[in-house]
């Protein structure tokens, strides 16, 4: 009597007939076959053989490994109503069915095979395992983030990532939003970056040192209207002519 003590919690087997097993040792065939029954689940393929056959008595294919389904013809177990099933570990199963069978498996395996990756996400097919890395939900591969495609079963990977909010600066001179890191205010034109006296790169406004050389970033005064540079004690703008000190400030 043959039990399903192999299926896993939750599998659910979608169908099964008796089947005989080609004799197939390291991808050679031996003639012959063991005779049985083919099972197919939610999650794998699985040839139960009866007690009394030796060798295996499970054979059991991932869904997630087969590759293709086809009519095939073995010369040396010549029966017409033969079906081959290939992995993409390149092994190759043949079965032999009832001639009323071997149509049914040759439609429904594919069909649970596109069912299966469909239910593991058309989208996210690999899944983050640390911060530069990714494991390909397909065949288990893990690789380097820069990958667009698994180089052992050319899944491609599509990360999952989530909304961030982008950091925004004002302009001091029109005050619109824009986004950190512009050298210069796309709607007035008012320069957002200050060089840094010793090396000459653009650093952010209110940054104290450089983050290139690590110099003392003097503070910079700009004109409240045209955003020209002024020094300290200079009272209208050489650029708009705008007062930039008033007499009270001055007096004191």
């Amino acid at each position: 009597m043959q039990t399903y003590d192999w299926l896993s919690q939750g599998e659910n087997i979608i169908f099964e007939s008796a089947a005989s097993k080609v004799w197939n040792v390291k991808g050679i065939n031996l003639g012959g076959n063991k005779g049985g029954k083919l099972i197919l689940t939610d999650k794998q393929l699985v040839f139960q053989a009866y007690a009394f056959n030796i060798g295996t008595r499970l054979d059991k294919i991932p869904l997630e490994n087969i590759t293709g389904t086809a009519k095939t013809f073995n010369p040396l177990v010549p029966n017409p109503n033969m079906i081959k099933v290939e992995t993409r570990l390149g092994e190759k199963f043949e079965f032999t069915f009832w001639k009323k069978d071997k149509e049914k498996w040759l439609e429904i395996i594919p069909k649970a095979v596109s069912e299966f990756k469909s239910r593991q996400g058309n989208t996210i097919n690999a899944q983050r395992v640390s911060c530069n890395e990714f494991k390909c939900l397909q065949c288990g591969y893990i690789g380097q983030n820069a990958f667009r495609f698994c180089p052992i079963c050319g899944t491609e990977f599509v990360e999952k990532r989530e909304d961030t909010v982008e950091e925004k600066i004002s302009c001091p001179k029109c005050g619109v939003a824009l986004d950190k890191g512009l050298k210069f205010c796309s709607n007035c034109g008012a320069k957002l970056m200050k060089e840094c006296p010793k090396c000459g790169y653009d650093v952010e406004d209110g940054v104290k040192f450089c983050p290139n050389c690590g110099s003392l970033i003097g503070v910079e005064h700009n004109c409240p209207n045209c955003g020209r540079v002024y020094e300290e004690g200079q009272r209208f703008c050489f650029e708009c002519g705008t007062k930039l000190i008033n007499d009270e400030e001055n007096s004191n």
